[in-house]
């Protein structure tokens, strides 16, 4: 059988990856925002609604509060026009990962995305055009913008009390299938994923996934790959197993 072998994918593998986020989150601001301001209206977005599910009133005031709903039906929007039009599009550095740290261990991989678009998979799905005997199964582990109310946002989890239950199904129902898809993974490859500690569910599962003798070699591409190393040891029970590989862009382009 071939070695289990994954890719987690964050945002910083995707060019301009903010820039759709920013676009629809304007419409929202009286003032001209950054990705920064942007992430921050969308966590106090979840905080309220949260907040607002727990009270109630003679007409509902969980259901009249439905700020966080539209941002993400205008996040879709964005997201979907911005790959359609390549404002968007997955970085070059994603054909040396698959080349250089998936095939050459699997040819069959699993791609676990944190992103709302579809980039990367297309990427990925490109390159193994080419090979033959290749395959690969994609998980969008924070919801896609096929489907705005999937969305997950910085600092929410998968179970809110302001979600419909059968998105809590079908959410819930993906982690478990990712789980055991993971079950005695050999590989991991963290590309453009820093662990920020707002994803704490994200961290979870990361520790759920390589808490296993089966776990060989972790490789991280980011531009600050020693950070997420630093956050990757807390999650092991014994952190001396695996052999943690830290590389920059930079590196890539001087081979």
């Amino acid at each position: 059988m071939n070695p289990k072998t994954a890719l987690f994918v964050g945002a910083g593998a995707v060019e301009r990856a903010w820039d759709p986020v920013v676009a629809a989150l304007q419409h929202f601001s009286p003032v001209v925002i950054n990705a920064d301001q942007a992430s921050c209206m969308l966590t106090r977005s979840v905080f309220l609604r949260r907040f607002f599910a727990s009270c109630t009133g003679p007409e509902g005031i969980d259901t009249r509060y439905d700020l966080l709903e539209k941002q993400k039906e205008r996040l879709a929007e964005e997201l979907k026009l911005a790959e359609k039009e390549g404002l968007i599009r997955a970085r070059r550095d994603i054909e040396w990962v698959v080349n250089h740290l998936l095939l050459p261990r699997s040819p069959v991989f699993y791609v676990v995305s944190t992103n709302w678009d579809h980039t990367v998979d297309y990427a990925i799905e490109n390159i193994l055009s080419s090979n033959a005997g290749t395959q690969t199964r994609v998980f969008h582990l924070h919801g896609s913008y096929s489907e705005p109310a999937t969305l997950y946002l910085p600092s929410e989890t998968s179970s809110e009390p302001y979600r419909e239950m059968s998105h809590t199904q079908e959410i819930g129902g993906m982690h478990v299938g990712l789980m055991e898809a993971l079950n005695e993974l050999e590989h991991l490859v963290l590309y453009g994923l820093s662990l920020d500690p707002l994803d704490a569910e994200l961290t979870q599962t990361l520790s759920t996934v390589i808490d296993s003798p089966a776990i060989k070699t972790i490789d991280i591409l980011d531009l600050n790959p020693e950070r997420v190393a630093d956050r990757i040891v807390l999650l092991m029970k014994n952190p001396t197993l695996p052999n943690i590989k830290c590389i920059k862009p930079a590196d890539i382009q001087k081979r």
